[in-house]
Order: structure tokens, then sequence, then C-alpha cells
């Protein structure tokens, strides 16, 4: 009876975990990642005005019963020189006054019919706009970093 027991609960402890919702970051250089990233790269070189490398601060990819996510900040350098891009350089200079924190993106994607699409994004924000994107865009809370209780 006891074995039956123990066995029943291992058995519902591991149907739990396989549950749990776990992000994870794509390792550079995965076909994976670059899938991610070239759906991001076309958006923000015309958002930029500039050919681009992803110099990436954070990168995290949930996987859901309800979907495909990705949450990922970066900042946007010369893939020649592996320089960080200033807003000068961007077709955005002429609202250099808009980004005085420099060109900081923070953007979500969601897996639309086996396609990464950009859901949303916000570069060099004087707030923190995306605390209510999980509520707004119905993504899994977890994969923010920050995010409001109440939205």
């Amino acid at each position: 009876m006891k074995l039956s027991l123990f066995v029943l609960f291992l058995v519902a402890s591991i149907q739990i975990s396989a549950f749990a919702q776990k992000y994870y970051t794509p390792k550079s250089g995965s076909a994976e990642r670059k899938e991610i990233m070239d759906a991001l790269r076309p958006e923000f070189e015309k958002y930029f005005g500039v050919q681009l490398k992803f110099v990436v601060d954070e990168f995290k990819v949930l996987f859901t019963s309800t979907g495909s996510f990705v949450w990922i900040t970066f900042e946007p350098s010369n893939p020649k020189t592996n320089k960080l891009y200033d807003i000068s350089e961007t077709i955005l200079r002429d609202k250099s006054e808009e980004f005085d924190s420099g060109l900081k993106t923070y953007a979500i994607l969601k897996k639309v019919n086996k396609t990464w699409k950009v859901v949303n994004y916000v570069c060099s924000p004087t707030d923190v706009p995306w605390v209510c994107w999980w509520k707004e865009y119905s993504f899994p809370k977890e994969i923010f970093t920050n995010t409001a209780p109440d939205c």
C-alpha cells in the first residue's frame, strides 16, 4: 500500500514538472537562434535604417500549450566593425533627444503559422512599458523581466 502511494506520488510529481513552464536561451550559432534573429533583422534594419548585428542582453524563449514566445533585449551594432551604433549613425538621428539612454531595444515575438513575428517593441524607453505586455498580448508573465500584477 505504501509503495503504491509512493509510486502514485512520484508519477504525479513527474507529470506536474513536465507541464511547468520554463524559458531558456537558444545557444549562439544554433539554428533556432538564427531563425529568431532572422525574423527580427528586417524589422529593425528598417527601424534603425542600417544593417545591424544584435548585441543581445536578454534572450528568453518559452513554449507553452498556448504558443511559442520570445522576450529579447539588445543593442544594434555595426556588423563590419562590431561597434554599437550611435543614434547619429541611424535614421533616428533627428529624434536624438527622445533616445537619451542609447538604442537598447526590448521586443516580444510570437510564433504564428511556424514563423516568428515581432509583436511589439520599444527602443530606449524612459519608463517600463512592457510590464503589462503579458496581459495586453496574452504572453506568459514568466518570460518578462518585470511585470505589473494588476494591469
